[in-house]
C-alpha cells in the first residue's frame, strides 16, 4: 500500500508565504493540516499545472484565476494519490521520470521530419506545442543569450547602477518565494525611446527607455515586467520561434545544440523582436501574470490602468496594437481584480527615491 500522509509547503495565492503542511490522502480529497487549521481539497477540484518536468517538487493547484498552490517534494506523491483514490485521480497525470524523458526526446528527434510534414498539413502551430516541453532550457538560455547581444549591444546598453538595481529590486519583488523552474529573470535596459518590452527566451526581458517613461507608477512598470516573465517561464517566445523554423533549428533544438542556438539567435534576432503572440499566450501572461502581482502585494489593476491609458492615447506602441483585442485584455485583468475581492495591496515596489531616479533618466527628461 502506498503512503498516505506527506509533508509539502502551501501557498493560499494571495502572497508569495509558504506555509508547512501535512498532507493526508482521504477517500474524496486531500487533507491538508496547516498551523491554523485544516482545509479540504476534493478531488475533483484539483489540478496540474504545466510543469518543467520531475526535477523540482510536485505542483497541485485548485481555484480559478486566484489558484491556492500545494508543493510536495516526495516523488511517490502523484502514485499514491493515483493508486489511493484511482477513479477520483485519473486526470493526475504521473511525472516522467529523467530516463522517459530522455528517451521521450530521442523519439521526438527521431520523429521530427514526420512531425514537421504533419505540421504543414494539419498546422505548424500544433506542432509547436508539441516540440516545445522537449526542447531542453539550456538551449533556450543559449538562444536568448545570442538575440539579446545581438538586440541590446554594450553601446545601447543602460550600465546606469541605480536604473539596474532598481528592475533588478522589481523583478525581485515578482519571482521571490515562487517556484521558476529551470529560468533566472534578468532585466536589461535599452536606451531607446520606443514603448516596448521583449521576453528572450531562458530568462533575459528587455526594457527600453520609452516603456520606463510611459509608465506612470512602478506599480504599473512591475505589472508589464509581470506579464513578459510569464512568456518566459509558459515558454511562449520558444513556441512561436519553432513555429517559423526549419527543420534543421528544430532538430537542433530538441538536441540542445546550444552552437546552433547561439548561431540562429545572432542570425534571428530581429525575428524574435518581432514575434507575434498568440490570443492564447496572451491570455495566459495576462492571468498569470495578475496572479503573480497579488502573490507579490502588487495591486493589478495598476496593469490595466496602464494598458487603458495607452488605449486612449490613440496611437500604441507597436508591441500593443499587434496584441489582439486590448479592450478584451483590459477587460479580463479587471475580472480578476473583481474576484480577488477587495484588499490592501501593502507592497512598495520601489522607494520614491528610486523610481524619481529611473524615471529622471527617460527621454523626456
Amino acid at each position: 500500500m502506498k503512503k498516505i500522509h506527506f509533508q509539502g509547503h502551501y501557498l493560499d495565492g494571495k502572497n508569495a508565504e509558504k506555509k508547512s503542511v501535512d498532507v493526508r490522502l482521504s477517500g474524496t480529497g486531500l487533507v491538508l493540516k496547516t498551523g491554523g487549521g485544516e482545509l479540504f481539497w476534493p478531488y475533483s477540484e484539483i489540478r496540474q499545472p504545466e510543469s518543467f518536468g520531475a526535477s523540482g517538487p510536485v505542483r497541485i493547484e485548485r481555484g480559478g484565476y486566484i489558484s491556492e498552490v500545494l508543493l510536495v517534494d516526495d516523488p511517490e506523491f502523484i502514485a499514491s494519490l493515483r493508486e489511493f483514490a484511482p477513479s477520483s485521480t485519473r486526470h493526475i497525470k504521473k511525472p516522467l521520470t529523467r530516463f522517459s524523458r530522455l528517451r521521450l526526446t530521442a523519439f521526438a528527434a527521431v520523429g521530427v521530419v514526420v512531425l514537421v510534414t504533419a505540421g504543414y498539413l494539419w498546422g505548424i502551430p500544433l506542432l509547436a506545442d508539441v516540440l516545445t516541453p522537449f526542447i531542453p532550457a539550456a538551449w533556450e538560455k543559449a538562444l536568448g543569450e545570442s538575440a539579446f547581444n545581438t538586440l541590446i549591444p554594450e553601446k545601447i546598453r543602460v550600465q546606469d547602477p541605480e536604473m539596474n538595481a532598481a528592475m533588478g529590486k522589481i523583478v525581485s519583488g515578482l519571482t521571490a518565494g515562487r517556484d521558476m523552474g529551470p529560468y533566472h529573470i534578468e532585466v536589461a535596459i535599452a536606451r531607446n525611446p520606443a514603448v516596448n518590452a521583449i521576453a528572450l527566451p531562458g530568462g533575459k526581458i528587455i526594457v527600453f527607455m520609452g516603456l520606463i517613461e510611459k509608465t506612470a507608477t512602478p506599480e504599473e512598470l512591475a505589472g508589464v515586467l509581470a506579464h513578459e516573465v510569464q512568456h518566459i517561464l509558459r515558454r511562449h517566445s520558444t513556441k512561436r520561434i519553432i513555429e517559423d523554423s526549419s527543420t534543421s533549428l528544430i532538430i537542433a533544438a530538441l538536441s540542445g545544440d546550444v552552437t546552433g542556438a547561439m548561431v540562429y539567435g545572432a542570425k534571428g534576432a530581429h525575428t524574435i523582436a518581432l514575434l507575434r503572440y498568440s490570443r492564447q499566450d496572451e491570455d495566459e501572461a495576462d492571468v498569470e501574470g495578475a496572479k503573480m502581482l497579488i502573490a507579490a502585494g502588487i495591486d493589478p489593476e495598476a496593469m490595466a490602468r496602464f494598458l487603458e491609458r495607452l488605449k486612449k492615447r490613440g496611437n500604441l506602441p507597436e508591441f500593443l496594437s499587434t496584441h489582439p483585442d486590448l479592450e478584451e485584455r483590459i477587460r479580463r485583468i479587471r475580472k480578476i481584480v473583481e474576484d480577488q475581492g477587495q484588499k490592501g495591496y501593502t507592497s512598495r515596489v520601489l522607494t520614491p527615491l528610486e523610481w524619481d531616479h529611473l524615471k529622471s533618466k527617460t527621454p523626456s527628461q
